[in-house]
């Protein structure tokens, strides 16, 4: 079996300026960089070029809801983009909680872009407590 195409999906990332149209420049790369490691990561656990194809797709639409979610959203929107970033975050094995990402969401106000970026990548990306990989939290951006 051919490995995996990484690049031409890592190319796709960069391709596609609609997945961070509503973040300024550092913030935007700050969650293109981090969907970079997470396809790297699906690079290596996934061997069938179709199930990866469909991960990284999974991975665009999850960034794009991210970016929206980062730039601000209104009141009426947050439970639904909570649940929409929940549900795509568990197509891809990452552990999101809609609660976490409320919480996320609710203190972005006071934040900068690129701490809010951090923020939703941490509240995705880092295991609730008491769970394997717990111990190892997404570290913010200096």
């Amino acid at each position: 079996m051919p490995p995996i195409d990484i690049e031409q999906a890592r190319a796709r990332l960069y391709e596609d300026a609609s997945l961070t149209e509503d973040l300024s420049d550092e913030p935007a790369q700050h969650l293109l960089q981090w969907a970079e490691s997470k396809l790297a990561a699906l690079g290596q656990t996934i061997h069938d070029e179709a199930v990866f194809d469909d991960a990284a797709k999974a991975l665009r639409s999850l960034i794009k809801l991210i970016n929206r979610a980062s730039a601000g959203v209104s009141p009426e929107e947050q439970a639904d983009m909570m649940e929409q970033i929940s549900a795509k975050a568990a197509e891809l094995g990452l552990p999101a909680e809609p609660g976490t990402l409320a919480n996320t969401i609710a203190d972005a106000p006071v934040k900068g872009e690129i701490e809010r970026v951090q923020a939703f990548i941490n509240a995705i990306d880092t295991p609730p407590p008491g769970t394997p990989g717990s111990e190892n939290p997404v570290i913010s951006p200096e």
